[in-house]
């Protein structure tokens, strides 16, 4: 199954990793641990998508390396963070 991580846990990303999940195994990445922890105990995002239930399939972390695994590689970032975050993949990843 294709690896699909996510960069961002807001509402953007929240979104896309949500909807990818039915059909790829995809990893949600948060840059903040208290709020990857607190996404994956609830499977909500109240800060960004209140209400919202984020699939089981959809894992949560804060761990970056988790991520830079991944097949390809969505940014949903905002742009003033989007540099330091990509310079942290540890192979070029699609």
């Amino acid at each position: 199954m294709t690896r699909v991580a996510v960069l961002g846990a807001g509402a953007w990303g929240t979104s896309i990793a949500s909807v990818l999940a039915g059909r790829l195994e995809v990893t949600l990445w948060a840059r903040d641990p208290a709020q990857a922890e607190a996404i994956a105990r609830t499977r909500r995002n109240e800060r960004y998508l209140r209400g919202i239930e984020i699939p089981a399939a959809v894992k949560v972390s804060s761990d970056f390396s988790e991520s830079a695994r991944a097949d390809l590689v969505l940014a949903a970032t905002p742009v003033a963070g989007l540099r330091e975050v990509l310079t942290k993949i540890e192979k070029k990843a699609p």
